[in-house]
């Protein structure tokens, strides 16, 4: 008995757990529209809600067994209201079935829609077209200003005042630096325009039409023109600013490159710093000489800007020259060279014998250098114009001096780049040997210049007076 009662029980509580009862999420959705549409329709969805939660509190509690189940809601008067809305709605949808058939009606429920869905569309791009709005009004702003303030009449009133204060005086420099770079031989004409209230001047060439420079003119009187321009514009800086000037001797011949070079120092000599890059040694020696001869005028920095093996390209070196004209740093750097080969012990591989090539040929470079720089005594030298006959003081070459040049000079050129018959296929030398051939070169640069001071003394008192002897 007691047992038939309990599975009666478990049939009634798996009847009470299969009730679907709809969440109230499930009711708030589905009403959502329909609560929004009065605060009748808000409450019976809120009523509907409240008893949904009512009836899950009861079930819970039967379907747990608790002592205490809470009562039947009381839904009558709700009931009521659900079954006078459901017939209202049906009545509103039936009479909406009704004029939808109608096709005026329709047509103005689709042009409703249409207003409807413009406006929504005009809601959300209002800020974009506020702002198009303003950008327009700015714009037109913008453009009557620029009508109210038409730079013609000041073009025109700079003009009549450039031409008054600034383009004689221009024009005047210009000629002097044309004439100095000697570019007076071609006919060129200052030309001026204005543009924007902006004064613009340029230089070009006089004729019957219009002819672009470059079209008549070398690459090197192009470069000397530029120039001419840039120092007549700097002409009147009264306040001496710096200048930098970049190898502006590019495409130059030699009397052309002289003039440059006085140019700059007689600008240095003004009192202005002058700063000048350059690859041409010749350019660099003008500089020097010119220097020289202003003095105290023209104080000078020679900086040389190399590549070394160990740091690469950019080492920088104050009141240095380049290879080509340094005798010190030549041997210096093929000491170093000959000490870094002391630890090879292949002497009969390709990569030795270039080895041994490249520093023979530059060894025989820097007696030929010695030649001109210690031997003469730089009375004349390559790169510089001048013969300067006063150095003949420390000159002196005796028998010697000559056999000692002559025999190293033959042992280097064997070794450098000359092209050896196979019957005279001498060894490779060994690294301590380029270390004695070089000291040979070293040594004589010693003793040759304790024989220049000998020279030196005894030949200044050639240059004084005899003494006459009083009786």
């Amino acid at each position: 008995m007691a047992q038939a009662t309990r599975t009666r029980l478990e049939e009634a509580l798996g009847g009470l757990r299969s009730v679907a009862i709809p969440s109230e999420q499930v009711i708030s959705e589905n009403f959502a529209i329909y609560a929004e549409d009065n605060a009748v329709r808000a409450g019976v969805t809120s009523h509907l809600v409240e008893a949904i939660r009512d009836f899950e509190r009861r079930r819970a509690a039967m379907v747990s067994g608790a002592t205490e189940i809470p009562g039947v809601p009381e839904l009558s008067d709700l009931l009521a209201t659900v079954r006078g809305e459901h017939n209202f709605l049906e009545a509103e949808a039936h009479e909406l079935e009704h004029k939808a058939t109608h096709p005026a009606r329709l047509d103005e429920k689709r042009a409703r829609l249409a207003v409807l869905r413009d406006r929504n569309t005009f809601a959300a791009n209002l800020p974009s077209m506020l702002q198009r709005h303003a950008d327009l009004s700015a714009l037109q702003c913008i453009r009557r200003c620029l009508q109210l303030v038409n730079t013609r009449a000041i073009s025109t009133h700079i003009t009549a005042l450039r031409k008054e204060m600034v383009t004689a005086e221009f024009n005047k420099r210009i000629q002097s630096e044309i004439e100095v770079l000697d570019l007076k031989h071609i006919p060129f004409q200052l030309q001026e325009t204005s543009s924007g209230g902006q004064n613009l001047f340029s230089i070009g060439l006089q004729g019957v039409k219009h002819v672009k420079n470059n079209q008549v003119l070398s690459e090197g009187e192009q470069r000397a023109l530029a120039l001419a321009c840039f120092l007549a514009e700097i002409g009147d800086d009264r306040e001496k600013y710096g200048m930098i000037i970049d190898d502006p001797v590019s495409s130059l011949d030699h009397i052309r490159m002289r003039r440059v070079a006085k140019r700059l120092v007689a600008e240095a000599a003004k009192g202005r710093q002058v700063v000048i890059f350059t690859h041409s040694i010749v350019f660099f020696n003008e500089i020097v000489s010119e220097a020289s001869r202003f003095g105290e005028q023209t104080p000078l920095v020679k900086t040389v800007i190399r590549k070394t093996d160990s740091a690469g390209f950019g080492v920088i070196e104050e009141d240095k020259e380049p290879w080509v004209a340094d005798l010190s740093a030549r041997i210096g750097a093929l000491r170093d060279r000959a000490k870094s080969y002391a630890s090879l012990t292949e002497f009969d591989t390709e990569s030795y014998r270039r080895l041994v090539k490249d520093f023979y040929s530059d060894l025989r470079e820097t007696w030929e250098r010695a030649v001109e720089e210690l031997v003469l005594n730089k009375t004349i030298v390559r790169f510089v114009p001048d013969v300067m006959t006063t150095r003949l003081k420390a000159v002196g070459v005796d028998d010697d001096d000559y056999r000692t040049i002559y025999h190293a000079m033959k042992h280097v050129s064997e070794r450098s780049g000359h092209d050896m018959s196979s019957g005279r296929d001498i060894p490779q030398p060994k690294p301590s040997e380029m270390a004695d051939d070089l000291n040979v070169l070293d040594d004589f640069r010693i003793a040759y210049r304790a024989k220049q001071k000998r020279l030196t003394e005894a030949r200044e008192k050639l240059e004084e007076p005899v003494k006459a002897i009083l009786e």
